[in-house]
């Protein structure tokens, strides 16, 4: 098995909103929209070079979420801004822009973890691979090499595509985002959650004391009461972990999940990333480091009791997140509750690891690169085929729900001359 070489950092421009919020828009405004990343990624390209450069798309949960229609729509505009406003090469077909399952944020974010640690090498066994934890704004993802299970004791659907013999699935719904927007849901129901005298108003158990905010979606003014055990309970609620299981152990709606206890990663650890990550932070955990869940949720207890101005002085500097009790009490559910962990496993929190910004794009652009075929489109390509070395400039647009990521990163892979078939797909 070989995999390619990043010699050099991903360079990253992200912006809000995501492409999701686009789905009734028009041709224009998509393109308007779109403009500022695709400027950016001619910025970090030579002009010489850019008919050499792939320029590809993936648009995960937030898309998902939209009707089918709408996201047909999406991928034939993008595709169209590339053309119009770019002089990069655009694969054929679905490859150049398309909306991604679950399965496969999970195993890019898998692949983009252990490629950063070093792991993924010939001489490194899937076996010595460390487990991943994402967790978006729409959904949330696991993924490892379960220990003392062969690779057909994983059901089909939750084999992470690319990658044999390891585990992944996922949770729409179930990023930090859509959670927050069903735990509102919920909130209208309760008989002591309304605020008297004003309509449509709720508290929020999950927001600090002297906070208040709208929430368009769900049509509702939230006031905040730091009631940490209120939000511990309705994130709990929200799991849905107690549904019936038709495997011989699962996760959350009745989903497989190899029990962790006996099957989990042969490193026993987890590297946990996005929302996790943020969660930490506001909760005042270093990143990059070891922490249990049962000190997560301890620490998560504490900030969330904290009223709006100590909250606030209690977060990192620069720290951008809104709604961090939420955050951190819904990721701190996800691994108790959800994933089962034991309160004493070992969960290492990173947004960074050895200089790479973790995110599943980094996998993604991994993944293109080890199949990468020169697309036809551009006869100069041709030219290029035959050389032992071939500098790929791969462009990767990363959509998420709270953002979209414009992701340039120079490769160096080796093309040696051989079969289509005799290449690994990871």
């Amino acid at each position: 098995r070989t995999y390619p070489e990043v010699n050099a950092h991903p360079v990253f421009l992200k912006i809000k909103p995501g492409l999701s919020e686009f789905g009734g828009a028009s041709a224009a405004e998509v393109r308007a929209y779109l403009r500022p990343l695709l400027e950016f990624a001619d910025s970090q390209v030579p002009d010489s070079k850019q008919y050499l450069t792939p320029i590809f798309l993936r648009a995960t949960a937030g898309l998902r979420l939209l009707p089918q229609v709408q996201q047909d729509f999406l991928m034939r505009e993008v595709i169209a801004s590339f053309k119009a406003l770019t002089d990069f090469s655009i694969v054929p077909g679905i490859r150049a822009a398309r909306v991604i399952e679950g399965t496969h944020e999970g195993a890019y974010m898998y692949v983009a973890v252990n490629q950063a640690l070093g792991n993924l090498r010939r001489t490194v066994p899937i076996n010595a691979t460390v487990g991943i934890l994402d967790c978006g704004g729409a959904s949330t993802q696991i993924a490892f090499a379960p220990r003392n299970l062969s690779p057909s004791d994983i059901p089909s659907a939750y084999t992470a595509p690319y990658t044999p013999g390891v585990y992944t699935t996922s949770y729409l719904l179930y990023g930090k985002n859509q959670a927050r927007y069903r735990m509102y849901n919920v909130l209208k129901t309760l008989p002591d959650a309304g605020v008297p005298g004003i309509p449509n108003a709720y508290y929020d158990p999950c927001e600090p004391l002297g906070a208040n905010h709208t929430s368009a979606a769900a049509g509702i003014t939230l006031f905040g009461s730091s009631n940490a055990t209120l939000c511990e309970m309705l994130a709990v609620q929200l799991l849905n972990a107690s549904d019936s299981c038709p495997y011989t152990s699962c996760g959350m709606q009745g989903q497989y999940q190899p029990d962790l206890a006996r099957h989990g990663p042969e490193t026993g650890i987890f590297y946990a990333t996005d929302n996790y990550a943020a969660g930490a932070r506001a909760v005042g955990f270093a990143l990059n480091t070891t922490h249990t869940p049962e000190a997560y949720r301890a620490a998560t207890r504490a900030f969330c009791a904290l009223d709006a101005s100590a909250q606030a002085a209690a977060l990192p500097p620069a720290y951008d997140e809104d709604h961090p009790c939420f955050i951190a009490m819904w990721t701190s559910a996800l691994l108790l509750e959800g994933y089962n962990f034991a309160p004493s496993a070992p969960i290492a929190f990173v947004q960074e690891v050895n200089n790479y910004d973790m995110s599943w794009t980094l996998g993604a652009i991994l993944y293109e690169a080890r199949i990468f075929e020169y697309p036809a489109l551009k006869p100069r390509l041709q030219l290029k085929t035959g050389s032992a070395y071939t500098a790929v400039m791969l462009v990767f647009g990363a959509l998420l729900l709270a953002g979209i990521a414009l992701v340039a990163v120079p490769l160096l892979v080796r093309a040696r001359r051989r079969r289509p078939s005799d290449y690994t797909e990871f």
